[in-house]
């Protein structure tokens, strides 16, 4: 009978030792790990307590003197030295940059609307036999819309009464692939008919790069053609200068 008691009493302290070390891993469970300087809780973390994650990941020390913030960079999150970054934390950041569904960015969206244009052109001049002399900025209006295509992130620019797309990315910076459009060329061709006959519109490649935030942007573009007239290919460069506030003689133009 003893020993029964004394084989009952061993099973019983094994089982309650199983038990306390089972709860013990559970609480063990939820911890924090550093990522880019910073604490951050989540399962089975690389620290068990808050304390020893900012010992030795900094931010104890770091966020009295030291002001950081994030990028969103091919995906991926990169930290600033300074307040310059897009996100002031990084879960914020990571939230947005990481996601696969395709989100809105607030560049696309600032982007948008209607702009002041002020072109930095200079003109295009082919001599003899031609000599043509096209006067570019003195073909743009004084003003541009632009349309954000949200499920894409592109940027829709109202050009020569057509589109252009320009990629945008969290930053604001712009891509803008090669693509073509149609330019009216009657005014400044219109006396060469007899050399080009009376088709004036002339397909034209544009591409380039550049940037937009709420307030200004800046594109970059070229432009490749052929020459009306021969089979000769030629480019010319074009800076567009963007401002959100529009004088009211350009608003009155039409």
């Amino acid at each position: 009978m003893m020993g029964l008691i004394k084989n009952l009493a061993i099973i019983f302290s094994v089982f309650t030792a199983l038990l306390y070390i089972s709860c013990d891993e559970e609480a063990l469970e939820m911890g924090y790990s550093c990522v880019s300087n910073e604490c951050f809780s989540e399962e089975r973390g690389q620290y068990l307590t808050l304390a020893d994650c900012q010992s030795v990941c900094g931010n104890v020390a770091d966020t009295t003197n030291k002001v950081r913030s994030w990028n969103c960079v091919d995906y991926g999150c990169v930290e600033v030295a300074d307040d310059t970054g897009t996100y002031a934390s990084y879960p914020d950041c990571e939230k947005i940059c990481s996601s696969t569904e395709t989100t809105v960015f607030q560049s696309c969206l600032d982007g948008q609307g209607l702009w002041a244009l002020y072109p930095a052109c200079p003109p295009y001049v082919l001599g003899p036999p031609l000599d043509i002399y096209v006067d570019i900025e003195d073909r743009f209006e004084g003003w541009m819309e632009i349309e954000c295509v949200q499920e894409e992130n592109k940027l829709r620019v109202m050009f020569y009464d057509q589109n252009i797309y320009a990629e945008v990315d969290v930053n604001g910076v712009l891509n803008i692939p090669s693509q073509t459009f149609e330019a009216d060329f009657t005014e400044d061709f219109g006396e060469m008919n007899s050399v080009i006959g009376d088709d004036f519109f002339i397909d034209i490649q544009v591409s380039g790069n550049g940037s937009i935030d709420a307030t200004s942007g800046q594109l970059n573009l070229d432009f490749d053609f052929t020459v009306p007239g021969s089979e000769w290919l030629d480019m010319t460069s074009c800076v567009l200068l963007l401002d959100r506030n529009i004088p009211d003689d350009v608003k009155d133009e039409d």
